[in-house]
């Protein structure tokens, strides 16, 4: 697993832009953000990861490597392989077999597809994603994915979760010639659904969706589901897709809201926590 230089476990407040404080917690294993920031005014489209950000299918990713790599005669750990969904094929199979030449990657890629089209049915969105997509939807926000996938399977996985009708592009790792953690597909993506990178902003689960918002000057934002450690600093970090909403200002029928220290509730009795700058005051989360 990537270092952690935000010091967890424990509490560490990292300064964002406009001098707004982020402080990151992590208890039992979980994560939660307690955030003043809000995305910067003018933003019209999220661009989203979407294994791990949008779908439940890391797992279902890994075995189709796992299938692909065993039919090759190669040993490998399935948690090993959970590490690098979402980069392009080439890294992941030069992670665990070593440079290979252009053959050996399409059998490999292949026999992946293979595996994820025979499962394609299994697919599912986590819980709160289409009400949030629905909603973000329903206020004009304009939405695409970008994914190391190639194209035809990250259409067929999100119509089999019925999220498919709610984006407006879905760019593959077949788009572009570099794939994560380079920009290109984000400003594909952010070119086919008619914006600039700063009227987007990018959300993922990992650094290497956090890098490329970050070279092409987008606000950032980290799901937190599981305890992985980012070696980035993203703008904003939410525990799940609702906390989009607050940090977009979309919450409450529309409108932005105001900005303010708020606690994305995690766990059972709350604890107080010391915020920068409240003069020795304690909150409640």
């Amino acid at each position: 697993m990537p270092g952690n230089p935000i010091g967890l476990p424990g509490i560490a407040a990292a300064p964002g832009p406009d001098g707004w404080q982020k402080l990151i917690y992590r208890r039992s294993s979980r994560w939660a953000s307690l955030s003043g920031c809000s995305a910067p005014s003018g933003v019209r489209g999220v661009i989203f990861d979407m294994d791990g950000t949008l779908l439940d299918t890391v797992r279902l990713v890994s075995a189709a490597w796992e299938f692909a790599l065993r039919s090759l005669g190669h040993r490998v750990d399935p948690s090993e392989i959970e590490r690098f969904v979402g980069l392009p094929a080439s890294k992941i199979a030069e992670a665990f077999v070593g440079p290979s030449s252009s053959s050996s990657l399409m059998e490999l890629t292949n026999l992946r597809s293979r595996y994820l089209e025979e499962h394609a049915g299994e697919v599912r969105a986590f819980p709160e994603v289409p009400e949030v997509l629905a909603e973000l939807r329903s206020l004009g926000i304009r939405m695409a994915v970008a994914t190391s996938m190639p194209s035809s399977i990250a259409r067929l996985f999100l119509d089999s979760a019925r999220l498919l009708q709610l984006m407006d592009a879905v760019v593959g790792g077949d788009c572009v010639e570099r794939g994560k953690p380079e920009p290109d597909m984000f400003l594909e993506a952010a070119a086919r659904i008619s914006l600039s990178p700063r009227e987007v902003v990018v959300v993922g689960d990992r650094d290497y969706d956090i890098i490329p918002a970050r070279r092409m000057g987008s606000f950032s934002i980290l799901v937190v589901r599981d305890a992985y450690c980012p070696t980035e600093k993203p703008d904003a970090v939410i525990p799940d897709l609702r906390g989009l909403l607050r940090v977009l200002g979309r919450s409450g029928g529309g409108r932005r809201s105001p900005r303010r220290r708020r606690v994305e509730r995690i766990g059972s009795a709350p604890q107080p926590v010391r915020l920068k700058g409240d003069r020795g005051r304690m909150r409640e989360r």
